[in-house]
C-alpha cells in the first residue's frame, strides 16, 4: 500500500467524530470551525499552501476511511486491546502499517499531515482549555505557583512550556515547580520504572507544600500514567485547582482532574509514539493555558510581552521599541527610561510618559501590574 493510493478526492468526507484519528476534514467541512479567511482561500489550494494542506489532508483521510482493513493491517491483538482499553494512542493505524516501506517524501507528507491533525484536534477542547485558564488565573493571584506534573514525553513538553514563562512573562521562578517521574535526569534519559512509582509522586507533591493558591497541571497522553495520576489525586486532597491534559477519553486523569482537557489525537502514525501527534497537541494546549493565564494577569499589553526580562542586547532593543510604541517617544528616551527602571518595561513606559520612578512603581502596584488599567485611568484623569 503506497501513500499515493490513499489520495482519492471523490471519496466522502469523514465525520467530525472520526476526524481526530488522522485528518483535517472537519476544518474543511464544518463552516462553523474553519477560519473565515480559509473558507475563501481553500477553493484555490494550488495557489495557497495553507489551504492546500488542509484540503490535501481532507482528501487523504476521506480516502482512508473508505478502505476496509485486512487482517494484516489490524495488528492489535485481543490481549493488547483488553490491557489498554480505549488507548487509541497505542493503536496501530491500518493506513500506516507500511509507512516504513513508503518513499521518504510520502512518509514526510503523512507525518506532516498528522501534525496538522493534532493541532486541529485542539479546537474542540477550547471551552475546557478556557475554563482551566480562568480557574488557574483566579487561584494564582499574586502568590500562587504553577506546578507541572508528567512522565516521559509529557514531562518534557510540560517543562518546555513552564521554563519559558520566566523569560517571556517574568513569571517568578519561585512560583514555578516541576514534578517529574524519575527526577530532572529523566528529561534527557529514560528512567526505568519511574512512571509507575506512585509513592514518589505522592512524596513530591507533599514536599512542595501546596497552598490554596497553587495550581497543578498534570499531563499524560494515555491518561493513565500511574505517577502522573497519583500526583494529581494527591494534589486534589489539598483542595487546589487541578488540570488534567490527556489524549484518550474516559481515562482516570481526566475523571480525577477538576478541570479536564481532552484532546483526541487518535492513533499515532507510529503506534505509541506519543512524541508525535499527542505531544504536539499537548504543547499547543499548554501554550494556550499558560499564555491565557498571563493575558488575564496583565503580563501582555497590546500584543507585546511587557513583562519580558531584558537579559541581552536583542531583548533590550525589543523593549525599547515597545516603550516607543506605548509612550510615543523616541528610542533614546525609551533607552533612558529603561535604564532608570532596571529594565522594567511597564515602569519605563510610565517614566517615558512623565512619571517619576517611585510614582510609576506605586501606580502599577495599585493596579496589580496591569498597564492597560493604569493607562485607562490616565485617560480618565485618575492615573496620577
Amino acid at each position: 500500500m503506497g501513500y499515493a493510493s490513499l489520495t482519492h478526492p471523490t471519496r466522502p468526507a469523514v465525520s467530525l467524530e472520526n476526524a481526530a484519528h488522522g485528518g483535517f476534514a472537519p476544518i474543511v467541512d464544518k463552516e462553523n470551525i474553519a477560519p473565515p479567511d480559509l473558507k475563501s482561500r481553500r477553493t484555490a489550494p494550488a495557489r495557497d499552501a495553507v489551504a492546500g494542506a488542509f484540503l490535501g489532508a481532507h482528501r487523504r483521510v476521506a480516502a482512508a476511511r473508505g478502505q476496509k482493513g485486512t487482517g494484516s493491517q489490524v495488528l492489535r491483538s485481543k490481549a493488547v486491546r483488553e490491557m489498554d482499553g480505549r488507548m487509541a494512542t497505542e493503536d496501530v493505524d491500518p493506513r500506516f502499517v507500511d509507512l516504513d516501506a513508503w518513499p521518504l517524501t510520502s512518509a514526510m507528507e503523512a507525518m506532516w499531515e498528522g501534525q496538522l491533525a493534532a493541532v486541529a484536534a485542539v479546537g474542540s477542547a477550547l471551552p475546557a482549555i478556557t475554563a482551566a485558564a480562568n480557574a488557574a488565573t483566579e487561584a494564582l493571584g499574586d502568590s500562587g505557583r504553577l506546578i507541572y506534573v508528567g512522565a516521559g514525553t509529557s514531562a518534557r513538553v510540560a517543562v518546555q512550556d513552564g521554563a519559558e514563562l520566566p523569560p517571556t512573562f517574568a513569571w517568578p521562578p519561585e512560583r514555578l515547580r516541576f514534578i517529574i517521574a524519575g527526577g530532572d535526569g529523566a528529561l534527557i534519559a529514560s528512567v526505568e520504572g519511574a512512571e509507575d512509582d506512585v509513592a514518589a509522586a505522592v512524596k513530591q507533591i507533599d514536599d512542595v507544600r501546596l497552598s490554596p493558591r497553587d495550581v497543578v497541571i498534570a499531563v499524560a497522553a494515555s491518561g493513565t500514567t500511574p505517577f502522573t495520576l497519583a500526583a494529581l489525586q494527591q494534589a486534589n486532597t489539598y483542595g487546589i485547582v487541578t488540570i488534567g491534559v490527556a489524549n484518550n477519553p474516559g481515562t482516570a486523569l481526566l475523571t480525577s482532574a477538576k478541570y479536564p482537557v481532552l484532546v483526541e489525537t487518535g492513533p499515532e502514525l507510529i503506534a505509541g509514539s506519543t512524541r508525535m501527534k499527542a505531544g504536539t497537541a499537548q504543547k499547543v494546549v499548554l501554550n494556550l493555558i499558560s499564555t491565557g493565564i498571563m493575558l488575564r494577569l496583565g503580563r501582555v499589553f497590546h500584543g507585546m510581552m511587557v513583562n519580558m526580562q531584558t537579559t541581552n542586547t536583542k531583548l533590550k532593543h525589543r523593549a525599547e521599541v515597545m516603550i516607543t510604541r506605548i509612550a510615543g517617544c523616541g528610542q533614546a528616551e525609551a533607552a533612558s527610561a529603561l535604564g532608570q527602571t532596571e529594565g522594567d518595561i511597564k515602569m519605563a513606559a510610565l517614566v517615558a510618559l512623565g512619571y517619576d520612578k517611585a510614582k510609576a512603581q506605586s501606580v502599577l502596584a495599585r493596579h496589580n501590574g496591569n498597564l492597560r488599567r493604569v493607562l485607562a485611568d490616565v485617560a480618565d484623569g485618575r492615573g496620577r
